[in-house]
Order: structure tokens, then C-alpha cells, then sequence
């Protein structure tokens, strides 16, 4: 069965160095600037070392 975009986009976040920006929650300040981006979902556990994910 085919994995929906989310669930694709979920996984990929866990590979180091990939950065998905639907993952996180852009919080600012009253001033304007960023206050940080906490994740705005909760990621899934990370993938097993070496495992080829199928």
C-alpha cells in the first residue's frame, strides 16, 4: 500500500540534514521577529539504523 504525503514527508524529516517546514509552527514575538519554531507535530520514532525503510 502506497503512504500518503504526510506519512512520506513524516519519515523523511528523520534522515539527518532533511528539513520539513509543514513540521514546524513559526511562533513571533510582539516585535515582529521569530521566537522560535517549536515542531508543530509530534515526529515519529526515529527509523532503525541502516534499515531500508521497506
Amino acid at each position: 500500500m502506497r503512504e500518503g504525503k504526510g506519512e512520506f514527508l513524516r519519515r523523511a524529516a528523520q534522515i539527518e540534514g532533511v528539513y520539513v517546514p509543514s513540521l514546524y509552527e513559526v511562533q513571533y514575538k510582539e516585535d515582529g521577529l521569530s521566537s522560535g519554531s517549536p515542531p508543530a507535530k509530534a515526529p515519529p520514532p526515529p527509523c532503525a539504523s541502516g534499515s531500508s525503510g521497506r
